[in-house]
C-alpha cells in the first residue's frame, strides 16, 4: 500500500473539470468481483480512486490507489455493530474524517459510477435516497462545514440518542441518560446511528436539505429492489433518468448473491463484461 500522508484530492493531469478523488474503504478481505467493477467504474469515469483498508485485502484493481486507513483514521477507532456483525459504523466515522481532512469525495464501495461526480462551487454533496432519508454513499463536505462539525457533535455526545426517532421509540435512550447509566457503546447502540438517519437529521437542523440531490442521481431504485442487478429478467437500467450519475447495489442487501458469478444478461453481468471486470473463481 501506498504510505505517503498527503493525498491530492484532485487529479494531477491537468484535467480542466478538476474532478475531484473519489475515496472508499474496504476494511480487511478480498474484493468480490462487485467491489472491482464499482472501482473501477469510477476510474472510467474519469475519477481518481483511493481504497483505504487496515488489514489484509486483495483483489484490488491496478488502477486504483491502495492506502493504509491508519492515515486517516486510528485502528483503535474502528467500531463493528455486534448485532450485525457490520463494519458500517467504522465506514459512517472513517467517511466523515476524511471528508474533515479534505481528502475529496466518498462512495460506498458498492457504487456503480455512470457518469463523473463534479463538486465545482458545492459545499455538499449528498441525496435523497427516498422522501424523507438522505443517503451518505456518495458525500461531499468542505473541511470546515457547518454539517461536519455537526455530525461530530452528534457523534460526541456521552450518550447518544437518535433523536429522529419518535418520542416512543427514543424515550429509553433518553431515559438511561437521565438516569445517569453506562452509555451505550456505538457497537452496543441502534443500528444505523452514526448514517443515513443521523446525516439526515442534521442536515434538516442546518437548513441543508434542499441542497440533497433527488433519488434519481444516485438511488434510482431502493435496497428493496436490490436483488434485481443480478435478475436477468429485470431491466434495471429502465430505472435510470436523464441525471442518474450513479447506481447504489445495496451491499448488506447482495452480500449472498456476490458468492457466485452474476447470471448472463442480468445489470450486474453487463457492467463486469463492459468494465473487463473477471467474474470467475467466485466463491
Amino acid at each position: 500500500m501506498v504510505t505517503a500522508a498527503a493525498v491530492d484530492p484532485t487529479p494531477a493531469d491537468g484535467d480542466a473539470r478538476r474532478l475531484p478523488r473519489l475515496n472508499t474503504l474496504w476494511v480487511e478481505g478480498r474484493l468480490t468481483y462487485v467491489e472491482q467493477a464499482c472501482l473501477c467504474s469510477a476510474v472510467r469515469a474519469g475519477h481518481p480512486v483511493t481504497l483505504y483498508s487496515y488489514f489484509d485485502v486483495s483483489g484490488v484493481p491496478a488502477e486504483v490507489e491502495h492506502r493504509d486507513g491508519r492515515e486517516v483514521m486510528p485502528e483503535r477507532a474502528l467500531v463493528k455493530h455486534r448485532q450485525k456483525d457490520s463494519w458500517a459504523l467504522a465506514a459512517d466515522l472513517f467517511r466523515y474524517e476524511l471528508l474533515r481532512q479534505g481528502r475529496g469525495v466518498w462512495i460506498d464501495a458498492d457504487l456503480v459510477l455512470l457518469r463523473p461526480i463534479e463538486i465545482a462551487g458545492r459545499a455538499v454533496l449528498f441525496g435523497w435516497q427516498k422522501p424523507g432519508l438522505i443517503n451518505n454513499a456518495v458525500l461531499y463536505a468542505e473541511p470546515d462545514s457547518a454539517l461536519l462539525s455537526a455530525l461530530e457533535s452528534h457523534l460526541a455526545q456521552p450518550h447518544l440518542i437518535p433523536w429522529w426517532l419518535p418520542w416512543r421509540k427514543r424515550w429509553p435512550y433518553e431515559l438511561r441518560a437521565a438516569l445517569g447509566l453506562r452509555p451505550l457503546t456505538l457497537a452496543e447502540n441502534r443500528w444505523g446511528i452514526t448514517g443515513p438517519r443521523a446525516l439526515t437529521y442534521v442536515a434538516r437542523e442546518l437548513d441543508l436539505t434542499g441542497s440533497a440531490e433527488p433519488p434519481e442521481v444516485f438511488y434510482p431504485y431502493g435496497p428493496k429492489r436490490a436483488r434485481d442487478a443480478f435478475d436477468p429478467t429485470v431491466d434495471v437500467r429502465s430505472r435510470f433518468g436523464a441525471r442518474t450519475r450513479a447506481v447504489h447495489l445495496w451491499n448488506e442487501i447482495i452480500k449472498g448473491l456476490k458468492l457466485r458469478p452474476p447470471p448472463a444478461g442480468s445489470f450486474m453481468a453487463e457492467i463486469c463484461a463492459e468494465l473487463g471486470v473477471s467474474t470467475a473463481g467466485t466463491a
